[in-house]
């Protein structure tokens, strides 16, 4: 969350706007209200409830775009047709519980579309959030090398919510392996330390990804991430 910084008003120019009438009453509609104060008698000008508003959206249009959600943005809870009772159970839970899941089951059952929807709803809260494909960051991690952190490996180990798309769908190679342990081992510390949560979509359950992917990964995974099977038939091209 902003803090609220408290600008000197001689470093501001407030100019006058066109837009309608702020509800929080800043001046002008310029985005900060004028105080004046005994330490300050010339005032000072403190952002208003309207420009905290209007950051939180530059942030969540940049995370957005940053986590592959932009072109997903549709895909809220509200948005998500349940057509089996697996899928509502997991939809109730979701959209009510900010948390760490696994969510696993069949092609085209809506786990994509339910944790992004997780995403969405917690940028919306001011928590920051991404959705990454684990195909992907893994093919860019590898691209770019590991001589310098990419951005986006650097904000997926630290953002306080982030939903890892596709797990298992990645190549079993060494490095790979090393990369996730190392996202993974991250991401189950913070969880333990109460500072974030992780959100993973799969297609097997854990005894089958036991096999193909490194067991203190999925030992990880298991601790932090509540289980979901979503069942049902795949419900893409209706």
């Amino acid at each position: 969350m902003d803090q609220i910084q408290v600008l000197d008003l001689k470093g501001l120019r407030i100019s006058p706007n066109t837009e309608p009438d702020c509800p929080h009453g800043c001046e002008n509609n310029s985005g900060y209200r004028v105080e004046i104060t005994a330490e300050h008698p010339q005032g000072l000008a403190i952002p208003c409830q309207c420009e905290l508003e209007r950051r939180q959206q530059v942030k969540f249009e940049k995370l957005l775009k940053l986590s592959e959600v932009g072109q997903d943005r549709h895909m809220t809870f509200e948005k998500y047709k349940p057509r089996h009772l697996t899928q509502e159970k997991a939809l109730d839970t979701l959209s009510s519980v900010h948390g760490s899941y696994f969510l696993f089951g069949p092609w085209g059952t809506g786990k994509t579309h339910l944790a992004t929807a997780s995403v969405i709803r917690a940028l919306h809260e001011g928590i920051q959030g991404v959705r990454i494909s684990v195909p992907s960051l893994l093919q860019r991690m590898r691209q770019f090398g590991v001589s310098e952190p990419l951005e986006i490996e650097m904000l997926a180990q630290r953002i306080p919510y982030l939903v890892l798309d596709d797990f298992g769908k990645q190549k079993i190679t060494d490095w790979n392996e090393e990369r996730l342990f190392e996202l993974i081992d991250k991401r189950y510390s913070m969880w333990r330390a109460g500072k974030g949560h992780t959100t993973i979509t799969a297609n097997n359950d854990f005894d089958v990804l036991i096999g193909r992917v490194d067991g203190a990964i999925i030992d990880r995974i298991s601790g932090m991430c509540e289980p979901f099977f979503v069942d049902g038939e795949s419900g893409r091209g209706r």
